[in-house]
């Protein structure tokens, strides 16, 4: 059995190579960022592995996050112009909201390094389609068993739960529709399950089930979902995002002074000491992790 504090760093050879020192298992080729923890008698739980310095990290075109952790909440958003193939995959997937996070550092050639931050719980929906979400640290540290090992479990998925009142409310008090309703009782108890639930059913169950989560799981004062931004006209309308420049001298909370050395469409690239970095704008100066000079 292994405990992660806060702060503890893994390294390794590669990407496979750090997550294998950081959990024990023995992955040989790139593994994705979410790594499901089934085996270590933990289901619905992941292990995440992604930078939080407010980046663009991801496969473009469609898959393009950025992730920014503040405190003990980690925003993760999806920055790409099309979200139907993420919609698509949450719908089919569920949407792993508990997580033991790991933030990606910064790496040299055949070195790669993470730390842990704690154990997350997705606690709101920031926008309708449920592809921007927050996360609240609910622990700071984290037993895990080993692999295969038999035993006293010291921290398991209810460590979670009991954290998060949100998660107990019963389906049958979250609005469902008579249609909607009976095909989730049986299988689904409370809003918990459903974040969890992967459904091979699209158009309109899908459809309802995603604004029951986004009603459940919503700042109880939020009016209207904020409207991702999707053009580089509409890079300028919002107060935190100054008019970009290639050019433009900033400052990063984490690299220090850079400057854009490329804007393309709302993505921009900025140089640091430490190399290129690029950034979702408005995003990376609504959430602080940019200023301009």
């Amino acid at each position: 059995m292994k405990t992660f504090h806060i702060g503890d760093k893994f390294i390794g050879n590669s990407y496979a190579d750090m997550i294998n020192h950081t959990l024990g298992t023995t992955f040989k080729v790139y593994e994705e960022s979410g790594v499901s923890l089934d085996e270590f008698e933990l289901p619905g739980v992941i292990a995440w592995f992604v930078f939080m310095d407010g980046s663009v990290h991801g496969y473009p075109p469609d898959y393009l996050w950025s992730n920014r952790l503040i405190g003990n909440t980690i925003t993760e958003e999806l920055v790409s112009k099309d979200h139907t193939k993420v919609i698509q995959k949450d719908d089919r997937e569920g949407h792993y909201p508990l997580r033991l996070a790991f933030e990606l550092l910064e790496r040299e050639k055949n070195f790669y390094e993470c730390r842990f931050v704690g154990a997350f719980a997705l606690s709101r929906f920031l926008r309708k389609d449920l592809t921007a979400r927050e996360y609240v640290k609910v622990m700071d540290n984290f037993t895990l068993r080993s692999k295969g090992e038999f035993g006293e479990i010291l921290n398991a998925k209810a460590d979670f739960i009991k954290r998060m009142p949100k998660y107990a409310t019963p389906i049958g008090k979250m609005g469902f529709s008579k249609k909607v309703l009976p095909i989730l009782i049986g299988s689904i108890s409370n809003a918990g399950d459903l974040l969890e639930l992967g459904l091979e059913a699209p158009g309109a169950i899908a459809d309802e089930i995603r604004q029951k989560l986004y009603e459940q799981f919503k700042s109880p004062e939020e009016k209207t979902p904020p409207t991702p931004t999707t053009t580089p006209e509409s890079l300028h309308n919002s107060p935190a995002a100054p008019e970009v420049f290639v050019g433009m001298p900033v400052t990063h909370a984490k690299y220090g002074e850079g400057k854009i050395a490329k804007i393309d469409g709302r993505y921009i690239s900025v140089t640091f000491s430490i190399g290129e970095k690029p950034f979702a704008v408005p995003h990376c100066f609504e959430g602080g992790f940019l200023k301009a000079k």
